[in-house]
Parts: C-alpha cells; structure tokens; sequence
C-alpha cells in the first residue's frame, strides 16, 4: 500500500515539476522530420518519426522556423503543425518574389518564416510537422521547437 501511495506521488511530483523541451533543425524528407537534435530534455521528440509525444498532459508552447534554400528554382514552401495527425490550422508560409532582372528577387537569397501556437495536450497527444514542402526546399538552419508550459 505504501508503495503504491510513494509511485502516485511520484507521479504528481513529476508532472508538477516535469521539465520538458525540446529543439530540432536540419529538416529531412521520409517523413518530413528534423533530424539533428540539439534539446531533447525529457527524450519525447523521436528523431525517427519526428513526432513530439506528451507524456505530460498540459499547456505547450511549439514554434517552427523555416528559412528557404537559396535557389531560383525554388519558389515557396510551407508547412502546417499538426496534432494527432491532422492539422491544427497553423501554417508557415514563404512565398517569395520570382527572380526578374529589373527586381532581383527573393529567389536570389534566403527566406524565412516562423509560426507557432500554444497547444493543450493530453498524455499520448502527439505533435509533428504536417504536410510540408519536400526538406530539400529548407536550410539546415530550420528548426522545430516545442516546451511545456504549464502542466495540468
């Protein structure tokens, strides 16, 4: 009895003092994921699936940073953040001026575009990049951002 009293408390202890976050760059396709992990304190983004999963239910904080590979042949790119493996209706968007030779355009340098939302989840919620452009449209200087704000 005593031990299972000292695991809930635990449990509580946890999730009221849980320290959560994690940052990811280097955007790779197969499925769109980051794959270079700089933060991953509490180990819930997979690098594989590049799927963040809530261990800890409660308010988040996710940010994504796209910065577009420098190339005329490139035009715009985006990406949507997802939960559970639907969109949650927050997107990046660059789309820049096409290169001309009286304007220049954006084509010719770097672009970058950042979003980000506050999210409840619950335990088992997971959160990812959704239908994004091909990875080779990105930098490595992309990244995937998220961190518990408040748990419940």
């Amino acid at each position: 009895m005593l031990f299972v009293f000292l695991e809930q408390l635990s449990d509580v202890y946890f999730s009221e003092n849980a320290a959560i976050a994690f940052t990811a760059s280097g955007p790779v396709d197969s499925p769109f994921r980051f794959g270079s992990v700089l933060t991953n304190i509490g180990g819930h983004y997979n690098q594989s699936t590049g799927y963040f999963t809530c261990a800890v239910p409660g308010l988040y904080y996710f940010s994504f940073h796209l910065v577009k590979t420098r190339s005329s042949l490139i035009d715009n790119c985006d990406c949507y953040l997802g939960k559970n493996g639907g969109s949650v209706g927050i997107r990046a968007y660059i789309d820049p001026e096409d290169y001309s030779s009286t304007t220049g355009g954006a084509d010719n340098g770097h672009t970058g575009v950042s979003n980000g939302a506050y999210l409840h989840l619950n335990r088992g919620d997971t959160v990812q990049p959704f239908h994004c452009s091909s990875a080779d449209r990105f930098t490595s200087h992309s990244t995937f951002s998220g961190v518990l704000i408040q748990a419940d």
